[in-house]
C-alpha cells in the first residue's frame, strides 16, 4: 500500500510503461477485483493472516476499488505491531496501471496525536503505481499527501501545499508473476521498499515482501 507506506509520520504513509522499457501493456487491462473479492494471505513467520477485502469505490473516483485491510493479530503486516487496518483506494489511470489516490487508516500508535486519518494523494505522473501494465518503471516521481486527522470518509478533500512523497516503482517477471517493487521516501528515515507479487495479467496479488522481510505474506 503509506502514512507513509507502512512507517507513519506526517508523511503519507506500479509501474509505468515508458519508451524504451521493454514489455507487453495489458490490453484492457480487467479491475483488479475481477477474479477475487476477498484475499487472504498468511504470514510466513507468525501465527497470523491478513485479509484484503475489495468493494467497488465510490462513483466519484471513476473506475475504482477499495481495498480493506484487516488482520488477526497486531504482528501482522500491514503495519506490523499496531493493531491497524487500511481502506486502500486504487483509481485505474490513462495508461491502464492503478495507483492509490485515497486512503482512510485506524491504527492505535502509528499516526502521533491521533488513532485514526484520511489521506488524499495528489499524483505526479507516475506517483503512487501500485498495479503495472507489464514490465517498465515509472522512475524518480512521488505524490502529495492531504491528510484529515481523526476523520474515516471516502469523500475527497485536495489540498494545494503539501510537501512532495518521493516514490518509484519498477516492475519486471519473476518466477511466473509480475512484480511491483515500490520505493516510497527513499532514501531517508522513513524509506518504505516493498515488493507485491501479482497474476501476470494484474489482477490478483499473490505475495508481499514488506520492508522487514521478516513480515512476508503469503497468499492461501
Amino acid at each position: 500500500m503509506a502514512i507513509h507506506k507502512f512507517t507513519f509520520f506526517p508523511v503519507l504513509l506500479s509501474a509505468l510503461m515508458l519508451p524504451g522499457c521493454g514489455g507487453n501493456v495489458a490490453p484492457q487491462q480487467a479491475a483488479p477485483n475481477a477474479l477475487a473479492k476477498v484475499w487472504t494471505f498468511k504470514a510466513v513467520n507468525f501465527d497470523c493472516t491478513m485479509t484484503i477485502t475489495i468493494m467497488p469505490a465510490p462513483a466519484e473516483y471513476g473506475e475504482a476499488v477499495v481495498w480493506t485491510y484487516s488482520k488477526s493479530s497486531p504482528v501482522c503486516y500491514w503495519n506490523p505491531g499496531d493493531n491497524a487496518s487500511l481502506g486502500f483506494l486504487l483509481q485505474k489511470q490513462p495508461d491502464g496501471s492503478w495507483a492509490s489516490v485515497h486512503q482512510t487508516i485506524k491504527c492505535d500508535t502509528c499516526i502521533p496525536g491521533h488513532t485514526q486519518a484520511t489521506t488524499d494523494n495528489i499524483l505526479e505522473p507516475g506517483g503512487y503505481r501500485i498495479i503495472p501494465t507489464g514490465p517498465g518503471t515509472t522512475g524518480e516521481t512521488g505524490y502529495h499527501p492531504c491528510w484529515q486527522y481523526d476523520v474515516q470518509t471516502m469523500a475527497r478533500d485536495l489540498c494545494s501545499d503539501s510537501a512532495l512523497i518521493p516514490w518509484r516503482t519498477d516492475a519486471y517477471m519473476e518466477n511466473g508473476m509480475l512484480v511491483s517493487e515500490q520505493w516510497e521516501n527513499c532514501p531517508g528515515d522513513g524509506c518504505a521498499h516493498e515488493k507485491w507479487y501479482f497474476t501476470p495479467d494484474g489482477k490478483e496479488l499473490l505475495r508481499v515482501i514488506p520492508t522487514n522481510p521478516a513480515y512476508e505474506l503469503v497468499r492461501m
